[in-house]
Parts: C-alpha cells; structure tokens; sequence
C-alpha cells in the first residue's frame, strides 16, 4: 500500500508538470530547473539527511533524476559530504558524468567543438572557440582567488552552465571525481604562455604562486606594466596581487596566464579596436550634426542618419541609455552593451585592496586598518571613493531613497574607474559596524573584517537553486525574528523582483534593492562588502547557510545603510521592527495583535481561524514568546514561533475551543527540551475528544498543538504578515497641518468631523484593509518629537454626493469600522512606527476616511487601501 501510494504521488506530480508544460509553454530545462530545485528541497530535509547517502543517491535515481541533476541538487543544498556525491555519482556506467567525452565534431570523434557551436546559456563561453585540447592540464578556480592544475577531461554540452569536464583535486593533491565549471573567471583558464599583442595594462591574470608546501598554484592578479619583448619574444611584467594587494615586478611571462585562450583575446581585442575606430567617427559625426542644430534646423534625412547612427552604436539598447528613464528592475547588464562585461574592474576587487589605498594607520608606519570614519560617510556628500551617487533624484527627505534605479550609471562609473564599487554613504569602516559608538575612543575595533560577497563565494548568486530562507542563520546582528520574517518574505517575492542587477551585481560589486517608502518605491543601492571574522573569513552578517547564496546579506545590508549602522539592527532598536521591514520590502500591511489589549479572546481566536485558513489571500501567521518560563524548552523570550493551523471544536452545546498548532524553524539555534512531556500536558489541557479531531498537519521535532489559554500564556503578540497578490492597491498622502480645532471621536463627532476626510467609493462588494501610517521616522531631517497623542482612522456611510460630512447638514454620522486607538505616548515601538490598519468586508458605495491624532498637529500621514474591487480615494476638504 505504501508503494502504490509513493507511485501515485509520482504520477500526479508528473501530470501535474505536463499541465504545467502545455500551459506555460515550458522548455525542457526550465522543466529540469523544477527537477532539480524539488530534489534539493527533499536533500534538505532532515529526516531525508538521516538515511545513508548511497540511499539518497539511489533514491533520487529511482525519481528519475540523472547524475547532473543528483550533482546539482546536492550543490544546491550545500551538503558537506559533496566530494563523496561526486564520487558515487561518478561510479555509476550510465552517469552522464562518467560518460564517454561528448564531442560536436561532425565525425563523432572526441574533439572540441567546432568554432561556431552554441554552447549553455552563458555569454561569456568560449568553448566554442576550439581551442581546448583534451587530456591537457589546465588551471580550475578552487577559492581563495586560487586556480590549481587539473586535467582537462572534455565538455557536457547537456548542461545548462558549467559544460567544462575537469577531474575534482582532492585536498592531498591527487585527482578526485569530475567537477564542471565555466570558462574564464573563476572558472577554468587555459595552461598557455601570454602573448604580448594579446596583453594589456589592467587586465585580470592569474600568475605562478606555489602554496607553503611547494605546490603548483595560481593567484589572480592585475598587470601594472607590459615590458617591451626581446629578440627572442620573452618579456616581463609587473603586477599587483588581488589578495593582499601588494606589487611584485620583474614577472616571467611564462608564469603568467590569461583568463582565455590569447588567441581568443587578441581576436576580441582587435574587434574591440575596430568597434572603437567607428565610434569615434560616429561621435564626431553626431558632433557635428550637433553644431549645426545649433545654427539652424536639421532635415528630415539628417535626424534619420542620426539616429542610425545611435542604433549602430548601442543596439537595441539605444533607448535604454539614460539611467533617468530605467526606473524598473534590471535584470542583468547584458541589454546594455556599452558596458563591458568581459573582465571585472581591475581595482578595488577585495578589501585587503580597499585597505590599503583608503585605510587608516593609528601611528606612523603602523599597517593600515579599516577606516573609522571616512569623510564622504560624515558629510552625507554621496562622493568619495572616486565614486558619486549625489545629484541622483531622491526622496525629499532621505537622500538614501532613489526614485529611479542607478545601477546603470554606477556601472558605468566602475567600467570609467576600472574600479569595483565602493557605496561613500555606507563604505566599510567601523561607523558602519558600530555607528556613533565608534568615534568613542575606548571603543574596541578591529573585531571584523570586511570582504567583497564576490571574494567568499565562488559564483555568488542571488538565491542559490533549491536554497530557502529557513536555513538562514541571524548571524552577530539581526534579532531571530528577521529570519523568520524572510522566512515569508521568500514565499511572496522572487529575488530578481527587489534586487539589481540580478547575478550580474558580483561584477562590478553594487546591487540596488527595491524598498517600499510613505506609498511609493525606491531604491536603496550598496556595495557588496560584508563583515566577516578576522579568523574563519566567514561572514558574521545573515548567511543562507547555502553556498554562494547572498540575498539574505543583501537584503540585511541594505536595512542596515537605512539604520545608519549594523548596530542599528539588534534586539532592541525600535527603528528595527518586523511590521517596518515587511511593509518595507513587500508593500504590504503586518497587524500586530497584542494579547494584553484583548478583551475577547474567543474572537481573537476565531479570527485567527479564519485568517491562518483563507484561502484567497496569503498570509503568514508568526507568534511572539513574551514568558521567561518558557526559555526552558527553546522557547526563549522574544523568540516568533510559527502558527501554522488553528483548528475549532464544539463540544455539543458548549462554547467552541480553540487549539493552535506551533511550528519553530529549524534555524534557532536553541534546542528544545522536554518536548514529549510539554506535548502531552498540552493534549491533556486541549481533551481527548477535541485531540482525536485535530486535522493532519506536517509535525516534526519541533511543533506541537497547544490549546487557546496556554497560547495566549506563552505569547504576547501575534503578527500577520499579508500579501495582497490579488488585491488592488492605492496610496494617498496627506497632512494635519492647517486644520484646527480638531480632535478625537472622544472629543465629539463636531471636533471629529474637522479632520481631513477622504471620500472612497467601491464600484461593488468588496474586501478590502485601510491602514493609516504617520511620517517615516526615519526619514526626519531632524529629531522633530512626535507631534501626535492618539492614532485612529474611522470609516463612516458617506452620502450620494461627494462632499464632506457636516453635523449642521448631515446630522449623527454611522460608523462602519475603526482601527484600534493607540496612545502614542506609552509604547516606544508604535512611535516609532505609528501605524493602525482594519480589514473589513464592505458592500459597495461611498464611504468617508476619517484619520485623528487626537487633537492639532502638523504630522504628515499616509492612507493606503487594499480592495478585492475598483475603487476611488479623494480628499473632500
């Protein structure tokens, strides 16, 4: 009975990707993308982690997978004991990586390919070229800006990326299993001599550096300088090491690689020449037609070979130029063609790098350090660095909100610095670790290191294939609850939706996240610098726990640039809170529910029901320890569990009892004691009766059901974190300044009725939430207090006509909702974030907003709606 059952599962879950095949359009590696990343989310699992790894890989055969897919879906999972996947895999007669060398010559014989073969998906192949030789050594990136040689076994032209074949080096130095990488940077470089036409000033090549034990090694480096060659064609050159950014000169050309073949480079150098001979006539041309709009008017003809000519110059991309007019995300570079995506910047590529030309010496001679606090960083300048972010629009009261994307021209700027990006408002220096406490003398200093994300990973990539949030470790300065809030956050956004310039950021060091700021999007750029321990080199900010997987720290880093500071984002900081960063990164709404303010706690209890089990909008339910007394079995104050089913029981004529069902992420590092004893009292306080009922819920080591009083026990707030994927969405600004007399309900509906109103009208029955939100703190050019007592937004019948409510005209008001009253003046945390919402179900027609702050004021506001239906929002008065 079991296998059958296993064998319908995988019937239903292969019809279930032809449906999905016929409908989308699907080709055949999006379809083995979906293979792949299912097969690494079952390698993750624990108890799947358990079974023996012969078992796994057999498993996942039995799936029909095949060996690249087993290969990468345990690639994707980060699992430690890879080298021995790569070995078993490799055993296999049939596996593709074992397999006879593919060739793509026309006689079938193991050859490479012929020069014009199309090759992966990557721009930047040039297997195709014809210039490998198989069974010739070869040097393959092993970390650390380390290339060590390898024999070259031949290419797998089924894959997607990676297509070259070399064999894995095991750490003793013997060959080890068949490992794939790409071409060129951080990939696989060919074991030729440089020739001295095909070299050039700034250009990347990794150059003999025997380890400690004599070994043959590589290290990447930059040229310096090309010395002229003798009469027999051998020259030297100076370079400077990536690593330490130290020069070394008098270097043997024959210690010395390029990145590619140097029959590939100067090839493409001598197109690149060309392509540059005929730009330059094309701008001097353009000149020209220039000058002479100035003395008169162009004809018809001459803006047409204008425009021709700024075809032939930029492509497709013509239009795309202008960063102003790129106000979406970028996805990658390649639709620009004017930037050069062939080499990174030779400079800047490595903190060691960015120590030494902006660090600081204590004394005289002493060796330089991370600086404490650059100067771009204290004048909020946005130029330092040989880099400028000033003078981009921006919101007007942060210069840190972009309103268009800039990815465009900071690369540009890296491509005109030949430097990597270095962000003057947030540089890596102690205030960005500490903030104000670095300028204390007594301070301690020194306790990281900080890294380009493209110097710890091999190929960092957004999101890994197959990795998840939940592995996701907080690191030295996000609370826990920051895990578990991108624990839902990934389950609303794709990577690519919130950050630029999708993968291709490592190349130039800069990314731009998409933040949701008072009602509209901006953008937020950084560096790709993170703060690493000075021993292990390994990052201390959030890490995915995956290989190469950096969102997590991207999406940290970017929060901590709006904080002023690392420090900015620990337990504690008001400024940091799970409604603010999930309405800053999805624009939706997160109701805080607080237990102590809950008269009904049966309703409560219902409305959680109905919320955890809808099933037309997406909701993640987190609730908040607020009891030491749990701290014994994991469940440490402050902690956010996750609720993942509440389920109802009636008991005959009795009062309906509520049972909640607790899930804790695998991330917390606290184990959890006593779970079998606390289960069980926790059936015994729920009943017999109401437990043989429960519904079927996924358990696992770490979850348990629990009844409504010891919920409410245990926690001491529930958030629920919305998305209204299928809701329409609507923000509207406006401000208390200049009306008076005006007041609260408590005060009389006459003094109410001075506030501003805003008319909403529904085309039809909806469902929709208001949410009310006083200015951005953190957005104030100055530490104005909050001028505001009270929070509370009311929603009245309005009248056939569309004007304002008036007590003389209209007389006693009905009032259809209102949010809860929050006094500003106790919590710290709801000045900081002063915001109510309600959700309500409504029939269709006009409706007047009433937003109060409890007497006069001059507190800038922000009201947005979400309804299922259209609707229109205007202020009336």
């Amino acid at each position: 009975q079991f296998l059958y059952f296993i064998g319908s599962m995988l019937v239903n879950h292969q019809l279930a990707l032809f449906k999905t095949f016929v409908e989308s359009g699907a080709n055949a590696v999006e379809l083995r993308r979906a293979r792949v990343a299912q097969a690494t989310a079952l390698v993750e699992h624990p108890s799947f982690a358990k079974a023996p790894l012969e078992k796994r890989i057999g498993f996942l055969r039995w799936q029909g997978l095949n060996s690249v897919e087993i290969e990468e879906a345990f690639e994707g999972a980060d699992v430690h004991e890879y080298e021995e996947v790569l070995r078993l895999v490799s055993k296999n007669p049939e596996s593709a990586a074992a397999s006879p060398v593919k060739a793509t010559n026309a006689d079938g014989t193991a050859a490479p390919p012929p020069p014009d073969a199309n090759i992966g998906t990557s721009a930047m192949l040039q297997v195709a070229d014809g210039y490998w030789r198989i069974g010739a050594t070869v040097f393959a990136y092993k970390g650390a800006m380390s290339y060590l040689p390898v024999p070259l076994l031949g290419f797998d032209l089924d894959r997607t990326e990676d297509v070259i074949k070399i064999a894995h080096q095991l750490p003793s130095g013997e060959p080890g299993p068949v490992q794939y990488l790409t071409p060129g940077f951080k990939g696989v470089v060919p074991d030729e001599y440089p020739m001295h036409e095909a070299t050039r000033v700034g250009m990347t090549v990794i150059a003999r550096d025997p380890d400690e034990a004599g070994r043959e090694r590589y290290r990447e480096a930059v040229i310096l300088r090309i010395g002229a060659p003798n009469r027999d064609g051998d020259f030297e050159l100076d370079i400077e090491w990536t690593h330490t950014s130290t020069p070394q000169s008098g270097v043997d050309y024959r210690d010395v690689r390029l990145l590619y073949h140097p029959k590939v480079l100067l090839r493409r150098l001598e197109a690149e020449e060309e392509a540059a001979r005929r730009a330059q006539g094309a701008n001097e041309r353009m000149d020209s037609a220039g000058t002479f709009l100035c003395v008169g008017e162009l004809s018809r003809a001459e803006q047409l070979r204008i425009a021709r000519e700024k075809q032939q110059k930029f492509g497709d991309a013509a239009d795309e130029i202008d960063p102003d007019r790129i106000t979406a995300q970028v996805k990658g570079f390649l639709s620009f063609p004017h930037l050069d995506l062939f080499d990174q910047p030779r400079e800047l590529r490595t903190g060691a790098a960015y120590v030494s030309q902006f660090g600081d010496a204590a004394t005289e001679g002493a060796p330089r350090s991370v600086p404490v606090y650059p100067a771009s960083q204290q004048s909020g300048s946005g130029n330092g660095f040989r880099f400028s972010v000033a003078g981009l629009p921006h919101h007007p009261n942060s210069r840190l909100h972009l309103m268009h994307n800039p990815i465009v021209r900071i690369a540009e700027q890296c491509v005109k610095n030949s430097a990597m990006f270095v962000d003057p408002d947030f540089p890596p220096s102690e205030y960005s670790l500490m903030g104000p406490e670095a300028l204390d003398p007594r301070a301690t200093r020194g306790t990281v290191v900080w890294r380009r994300l493209s110097e710890i990973y091999y190929r960092p990539r957004l999101r890994a294939l197959g990795s998840k949030a939940v592995n996701c470790k907080p690191g030295r300065f996000a609370p826990p609850w920051f895990t578990e809030m991108l624990g839902a956050f990934q389950l609303t956004t794709e990577a690519e939706d919130i950050v630029s310039p999708g993968d291709d950021g490592w190349l130039f060091g800069v990314y731009v996240l998409r933040v949701f700021v008072e009602g509209r999007w901006s953008f937020v750029v950084v560096d790709d610098f993170v703060p690493c321990d000075p021993d292990s080199g390994e990052p201390v900010c959030c890490d995915a726990g995956s290989a190469s997987d950096i969102m997590w720290a991207l999406v940290e880093k970017a929060l901590a640039k709006l904080l002023g500071s690392y420090r900015g984002l620990q337990v504690g900081s008001a400024a940091f809170t799970l409604p603010r960063v999930w309405e800053d990164l999805t624009s939706n709404v997160c109701d805080v529910i607080e237990h102590e303010h809950l008269s009904y706690k049966a309703d409560a209890c219902s409305n959680l029901c109905d919320i955890v089990l809808e099933e037309h909008n997406s909701c993640c339910v987190l609730a908040r320890v607020g009891s030491s007394r749990y701290n014994g079995f994991g469940g440490e104050e402050g902690a956010l569990w996750l609720v993942d089913c509440v389920a109802e029981y009636i008991n005959g004529d009795s009062a309906s009892t509520f049972s909640f069902h607790v899930v804790r992420r695998a991330a917390s590092s606290v184990a959890v004691k006593r779970i079998d004893t606390i289960r069980e009292q926790l059936l015994e306080e729920i009943g017999r009766a109401a437990a043989l009922q429960l519904p079927d819920v996924p358990e696992s080591d770490v979850s348990f059901w629990m009844s409504s009083a010891e919920y409410f026990a245990m926690f001491d707030r529930t958030y629920c974190m919305r998305v209204m994927n299928n809701f329409q969405k609507l923000s509207v600004a406006g401000s208390f300044d200049g009306y008076r007399g005006i007041g609260g309900k408590a005060s009389g509906h006459e003094t109410l009725f001075r506030n501003p109103q805003y008319l909403l009208s529904f085309m039809q029955p909806t469902e929709c939430i208001l949410e009310l939100q006083l200015v951005d703190r953190r957005l104030m050019q100055n530490d104005a207090p909050l001028d505001a007592a009270t929070l509370q937004l009311h929603l009245i019948k309005g009248h056939a006509a569309e004007r304002p409510w008036s007590m003389r005209d209209d007389g006693e008001p009905t009032f259809v909702a209102s949010t809860p009253l929050i006094d500003l003046r106790e919590d710290v945390e709801w000045r900081n974030h002063p915001t109510v919402s309600v959700r309500l179900p409504l029939p269709g027609g006009n409706y007047i907003l009433v937003p109060t702050v409890g007497g006069e004021s001059i507190e800038a506001f922000t009201i947005k709606v979400f309804s299922v239906s259209a609707f229109y929002i205007k202020l009336l008065n």
